[in-house]
């Protein structure tokens, strides 16, 4: 009986230990991919991504923070952003320090899809495709 009760502790330590590693996900690093979106200025789009990487610079108990650089009409332009990840470590959730929000699925350690939100006097909708530059 005492094995089988060991058993038993062993495995909800594993589980509660696998839960707790996907619950902050390490995400520090720089991100890049293909983008699609629809403005009100120049309606449907799509760039290979080459224009824009997205930054996080720190994470701590499921927060983090960063920068997203791109290029656009030949200038480059940074907005700062902070974000949290969800408790079960599968989707994300950040705010530029200028304008617009983000939402994002976890898809594994080197892939992320976000989804940017923005309104406004030029309103758009995007869907970004990332991969960890390595």
């Amino acid at each position: 009986m005492q094995r089988f009760m060991f058993s038993i502790f062993v495995i909800v330590m594993v589980f509660a230990a696998t839960a707790c590693m996907a619950a902050d996900p390490g995400l520090v690093g720089e991100w890049q991919g293909p983008v699609t979106l629809h403005s009100a200025e120049r309606g449907f789009s799509s760039t290979d991504g080459s224009i824009g990487i997205i930054s996080i610079l720190e994470q701590k108990d499921g927060a983090f923070h960063g920068e997203k650089t791109w290029t656009r009409n030949g200038k480059s332009r940074t907005e700062k952003f902070s974000g949290v990840i969800s408790p079960d470590g599968k989707r994300i959730y950040f705010a530029g320090h200028d304008d617009g929000y983000f939402f994002g699925e976890i898809l594994g350690p080197d892939e992320i899809v976000v989804y940017y939100l923005e309104d406004g006097d030029n309103p758009k909708a995007m869907r970004h495709q990332l991969k960890r530059i390595k």
